[in-house]
This record gives C-alpha cells, structure tokens and sequence, in this order.
C-alpha cells in the first residue's frame, strides 16, 4: 500500500514529542550549595597548578577557562593522582572520564 503525501503529513503529526529530561549525577540538592564549592585545582605533570570552576574533562584533554582565557591540555600532561588528591582535600570529587561516553562538567 503507498501512501499519499497527506495521509503522511497525517501519520507525523500523530506522533507525540517526548519532553526533555534533567538527570541529576551530583548528588548535590539545589543550586546554592552547588555554587559554595571552591574552584577545582589541576596539577599539571610541570608541577604548574591550574585553578578554575570553568572546566570540561573529557577521555581525552582538560577544557579550561581562567581569567577569560581558554586552554586545552591534553590529559597525558596531567597529574591524575596529584590533581584528584588536591580536590578531595578541598572537597570535590573530581572523577576523569574512563571512555569518550563520559564527561566532567564544572562551572
């Protein structure tokens, strides 16, 4: 059976729009605490620490901004284990994606 181009229009119109959705993985209740955590720190493999709230850790690279600035680093260049330490003394847990499906957010 072919259908004509209105029974089309007709068929498409009946399907409805899914709404979106907010998944929370923070753990974190509202807004106000979220925004009292301090600035994450990045420990580079130089030693050089990077301070910012404005970042996106990828599989791959660190996104930052500091001071309008943005940077790329990729994340062979940083102290994974001197970097996850320094956040969890100021209270963050600071996770690096294991695979490109995951990222890390803070802003």
């Amino acid at each position: 059976m072919m259908m004509q181009p209105a029974q089309t229009r007709h068929v498409l119109q009946a399907v409805p729009v899914a709404n979106p959705k907010v998944i929370e993985l923070s753990g974190i209740a509202n807004a106000a605490s979220a925004k009292s955590l301090p600035s994450a720190i990045f420990v580079l493999e130089n030693g050089e620490r990077l301070e910012t709230r404005q970042y996106l850790l990828t599989h791959e690279n660190l996104y930052l901004t500091i001071d309008r600035h943005q940077r790329t680093i990729p994340l062979s260049k940083l102290n994974i284990n001197a970097t996850t330490a320094v956040n969890r003394e100021r209270g963050i847990d600071l996770r690096i994606p294991v695979d490109r499906n995951e990222i890390y957010l803070g802003f």
